[in-house]
């Protein structure tokens, strides 16, 4: 047999549940010109009739035990949802090259300032200097000048390189993808012992 104040606190939960559902009606009415914002609803239970003190079911209908709050959802399209991931995930990937190709154009730039090219055009000409006066050893000496001035350009553009590959390098690890890797191995692993265990089982 239920409590005496069993009514009170089935009216009491009533009371907590539509307390949320204004809660949440007010959360959406004040973010209804929100842009990005999902709206939202109350999702609530029916709380059934405890029978801890019935030894033996009695096939007539027993009143509950009011309703249950059980979280907040939120009203999306799935299909939508889903494009929306899909077309966020590859407009981070195009931010994430195109920073990294503006570090690379920074160190190869060739259009608004003198880089390998230019050097590698000056020891050209230098060596065509030296190959129509082979006995000029002023011309002997620019091109050797030109030379090392060019394999240190390329030096400093390989470090450089190195340096945003390494970067790109420590970024990916600072964003847990080989805890995410190795979850991901588990749960492979998971998936085929339960495969291989209902295999057994039909056998």
């Amino acid at each position: 047999m239920s409590s005496t104040f069993t009514g009170v606190y089935v009216a009491r939960s009533g009371i907590q549940n539509a307390r949320a559902n204004l809660r949440v009606t007010g959360q959406n009415i004040t973010n209804v010109n929100s842009q990005g914002y999902t709206r939202q609803r109350v999702q609530s239970n029916a709380i059934p009739a405890s029978g801890i003190n019935m030894r033996y079911a009695n096939g007539v209908p027993s009143v509950g035990e009011g309703v249950e709050f059980a979280g907040i959802d939120q009203i999306r399209n799935p299909f939508l949802d889903v494009r929306f991931r899909e077309e966020h995930a590859k407009n981070g990937k195009a931010d994430t090259m195109l920073n990294t190709l503006n570090d690379i154009s920074n160190i190869l730039d060739e259009s608004t300032k003198d880089g390998i090219n230019a050097q590698f055009n000056d020891l050209l000409t230098h060596l065509n200097n030296l190959a129509s006066k082979p006995w000029d050893y002023n011309n002997e000496n620019l091109v050797k000048t030109s030379s090392m001035i060019l394999t240190k350009a390329l030096n400093n553009a390989s470090v450089q390189l190195e340096n945003i590959r390494k970067q790109q390098t420590d970024t990916f690890k600072g964003c847990d993808i080989p805890k995410v890797n190795n979850l991901l191995k588990n749960i492979a692993h998971l998936n085929q012992e339960i495969k291989s265990s209902d295999n057994i089982s039909l056998e």
